[in-house]
């Protein structure tokens, strides 16, 4: 297991006390699992976690002065969309501190890993200090992380609803998927799924897609097909498209590896290109056939 050295000194472990990160589902609170299987953009998260500080202790052991500022942080981060932000903010005193730390987070933010780094950190600048003190605002003192996966049946990109007749699709097209950028360039910024407001049987399967009714099911699932059917034929098109290449995390083209891989276990995306080229048939039914049209999708 990998350490980080750091360059100064650090507090004692018993100076922090920090509970576990609890995740509001509807009316109650459940640990937060390493992967939500139900999540979409469509769902913000809120967290909640206690954590005691004996601030005096923190400064004492880290070498730090009496009057130093630290503060309690959360900051977090979301792979898909490669962004990051700070939650909290919490400057603490000379004595024993017990915070709730409470954390809401837009879905439409979020993708891939989400990452919540719970910190104390030296809050100035200290011009005067012995050396392996920490003497930089933003050293980190303390720190924990988290992680969840956030991946799930419904769709994994950004969505808009929008009035298909002020635009050039067919009026009474349900959704069209946009796709733009290189394979390289992150799957958030070159993905937008656009709902028809004027579909409204199409517009309440994706508002219940954390918990749809059977109705809904048939439409999420013919949306999961088509999607994945543009997404790979987008893929498919790219010469740069091929076995050994490697995409960074949260990319378009690391989004469109791992959709191949779940839809065509086992085979080479060079074998499905002759496929798609002499049979394209073949490749449409396989497709339908590895999403789960109209089959019950696992929970």
């Amino acid at each position: 297991m990998s350490r980080h050295a750091f360059p100064y000194r650090r507090p004692a472990r018993d100076a922090v006390t920090a509970g576990p990160w609890l995740l509001a589902v509807e009316n109650e609170e459940v640990p937060l699992p390493g992967f939500l299987h139900d999540w979409d953009y469509q769902l913000d998260l809120t967290l909640r976690r206690p954590v005691a500080v004996d601030a005096a202790a923190v400064r004492a052991t880290s070498g730090l002065p009496d009057g130093a500022r630290i503060a309690l942080v959360v900051v977090w981060s979301a792979s898909g969309p490669n962004v990051s932000g700070r939650a909290t903010y919490t400057e603490l005193g000379a004595e024993t501190e017990s915070h709730t730390l409470v954390v809401h987070l837009p879905g439409s933010d979020l993708g891939g890993t989400l990452s919540i780094h719970t910190r104390i950190v030296l809050a100035e600048h200290l011009d005067h200090t012995v050396p392996g003190v920490a003497h930089r605002a933003g050293s980190i003192l303390w720190s924990e992380t988290s992680t969840v996966r956030l991946q799930g049946d419904a769709v994994q990109f950004p969505m808009a609803v929008i009035d298909f007749r002020d635009t050039a699709f067919p009026d009474d097209a349900p959704w069209h998927l946009q796709i733009g950028g290189s394979l390289d360039g992150a799957a958030m910024g070159a993905l937008l799924l656009l709902l028809n407001e004027t579909n409204q049987r199409v517009l309440a399967a994706f508002r219940n897609a954390a918990k749809p009714t059977e109705a809904d099911r048939l439409v999420l699932s013919t949306a999961y097909t088509d999607i994945a059917v543009r997404l790979l034929l987008h893929a498919l098109q790219h010469h740069d498209f091929i076995d050994d290449a490697e995409y960074a995390e949260g990319s378009l083209g690391a989004t469109c590896a791992d959709l191949f891989q779940r839809t065509f276990s086992g085979r080479s995306i060079a074998d499905v290109k002759l496929e798609l080229a002499g049979n394209p048939g073949m490749f449409l039914s396989t497709l339908q056939s590895d999403s789960g049209l109209f089959q019950e999708r696992g929970r």
